[in-house]
């Protein structure tokens, strides 16, 4: 069976551009980790102790965003996957042989990746890590009034999105489906949450 281990990465101390959430933060996980748990079924879920602050060297500052490509290696590198209650359970992802327990982090900034001005979420294909940027998920980074159910609805697609990009999907030409490339927000809103008839064989044949 496939593992899926969901940690949220909460700031950088200097705040660079950073929006609290009403301190949803565990609504946030556990509603996620609940929709993976339909959409990956039957993929063993488990949430890991917040990661509170990352290294300097993660951001640019000029920009006030996060380089993701260095994010996700990061994440690779350190040995903190393991919360307290299940140390023995959860092996280092970098020493780990089995490619079927994947990291995903929801991270509350912006960030951008070699390329692109900014990335929704990224990871590495049929990799082990994988993370999704809440800031451009949420309307109030376009000046508009909170709406929770589509902030939930956007991340729930950009977490399944970059999920199937761990487990070796690439980007998916129906537009409907959920792996289809986003290159706005208006792009992500338009697709579903779930994966195309191709898609679904697809990661099925992976869990």
């Amino acid at each position: 069976m496939s593992k899926l281990l969901l940690q949220l990465v909460a700031s950088h101390r200097d705040g660079f551009y950073i929006m609290q959430y009403d301190n949803d933060d565990d609504f946030l996980l556990k509603h996620t980790v609940d929709q993976l748990n339909i959409t990956f079924h039957p993929t063993d879920l488990v949430i890991l102790r917040s990661i509170e602050e990352i290294p300097d060297f993660l951001i640019d500052m000029h920009r006030r965003q996060c380089k993701s490509d260095l994010l996700l290696d990061w994440l690779l590198s350190i040995t903190t996957f393991k919360n307290d209650e299940n140390d023995k359970q959860l092996a280092n992802l970098k020493g780990d042989n089995n490619n079927n327990v994947k990291l995903l982090v929801l991270c509350n900034f912006d960030a951008y990746s070699n390329g692109l001005n900014f990335v929704f979420g990224q990871a590495h294909m049929n990799g082990k890590v994988a993370a999704v940027y809440l800031a451009r998920l949420r309307q109030e980074f376009y000046g508009l009034e909170k709406n929770q159910n589509l902030f939930l609805q956007r991340v729930l697609k950009e977490a399944v999105h970059e999920t199937g990009h761990a487990f070796g999907l690439g980007h998916c030409p129906v537009s409907r489906c959920v792996m289809h490339f986003s290159n706005s927000i208006s792009d992500t809103d338009a697709k579903a949450k779930d994966f195309c008839q191709d898609c679904r064989i697809k990661i099925d044949d992976r869990l």
